[in-house]
């Protein structure tokens, strides 16, 4: 990739060139962002879990909203992805 002349590459986006340095997001709210993704996404398998007619897809949905509640309460307050649903359990 060619760089520019100040050092930053550019990145051209429909005829637009930003510096890429400008437009990446803070820390902060690299975070935030990540932590809502992380929230949805627990969320999404919780309820994939709750209504899936076949245990096998119950247990591992369940399992990732497990993963991804976790991983959000390493950057927040943990969401509540509910009671764990009874097929997951089953054999």
């Amino acid at each position: 990739m060619r760089r520019a002349g100040n050092g930053i590459a550019p990145r051209c986006d429909l005829n637009h060139c930003l510096a890429i340095d400008s437009v990446q997001a803070l820390p902060a709210e690299r975070a935030m962002k990540a932590y809502d993704e992380l929230v949805r996404l627990a969320l999404f398998c919780a309820n994939q879990a709750r209504t899936s007619l076949m245990k096998g897809v119950a247990r591992e949905a369940w399992r990732l909203a497990v993963e991804y509640r976790d991983q959000a309460a390493k950057l927040g307050e943990p969401p509540n992805i509910g009671e764990k649903p009874r097929r997951v359990d089953e054999a």
